[in-house]
């Protein structure tokens, strides 16, 4: 059984794809995104489901500030950072413009990083920012920031599911964020510094807001069509 959200990364799916039984992925992505990775007259059954995977670990989770305040942070007077997937094979930007954001950020405001990288500590250290340095548990780090900012996906979803508003600087249009959007989730996508920073500064003057809705009602739960090839029902 195999999820995915990313059908740009063209490698990983190539070799895994073919090989499955079971494809499970999100109804936001176009079908056809991924047909190319399955074998006409194979043995992969597809199935879909109207959500993202963030969901299995979002829903449920209860808010601690104790751990927000661990690495001295206020909670709500921060923003939340994750440097871009620079090494993925699908990533073609580099990291000055997003370095640029997080430059100007920290200028007026407090700043906490989550390296994605073990040298993205060194990459930012110039910086006015608080490094994160040890393994943590985001979801805290991210209900209790004024806005996330990253350079990959799952980090901003995770933070729209919980209503807090997020940029995501990305060289290609997420179908699973679009999707978020859609239905009134708090994710931005930024394609230049400019657009990065007319969206944060929409955030910080009360024109985008955080969003107290829930999601349950809205999206199906990742884990409902594996239950059902478990359980023999598809």
């Amino acid at each position: 059984v195999i999820y995915s959200d990313t059908p740009h990364a063209f490698h990983v799916h190539a070799l895994t794809i073919p090989l499955s039984d079971y494809f499970i992925f999100s109804s936001f992505i176009d079908k056809i995104k991924f047909e190319r990775f399955i074998t006409k007259g194979g043995w992969t059954r597809i199935f879909r489901y109207k959500g993202v995977e963030e969901l299995a670990w979002v829903e449920g989770y209860t808010p601690n500030e104790e751990k927000v305040r661990k690495y001295g942070l206020e909670p709500y007077k921060y923003f939340l950072v994750r440097p871009p997937e620079i090494f993925a094979s699908y990533y073609g930007w580099g990291t000055e413009g997003f370095k640029r954001i997080v430059k100007r950020l920290s200028e007026n405001s407090k700043v906490a990083l989550i390296p994605r990288y073990d040298d993205d500590a060194l990459r930012y250290n110039d910086l006015n920012v608080e490094i994160i340095s040890e393994p943590v548990l985001g979801l805290d780090l991210e209900y209790y920031s004024i806005a996330t900012v990253s350079g990959g996906g799952t980090m901003s979803r995770e933070a729209a599911l919980l209503g807090v508003p997020s940029v995501t600087l990305f060289p290609l249009k997420i179908d699973v964020d679009a999707g978020l959007r859609s239905l009134g989730f708090p994710i931005y996508r930024a394609t230049s510094y400019e657009e990065a920073m007319k969206i944060i500064s929409g955030i910080l003057t009360g024109s985008i807001k955080r969003v107290s809705e829930s999601a349950a009602g809205k999206l199906e739960h990742p884990a409902i069509p594996l239950q059902k090839i478990l359980e023999g029902d598809i």
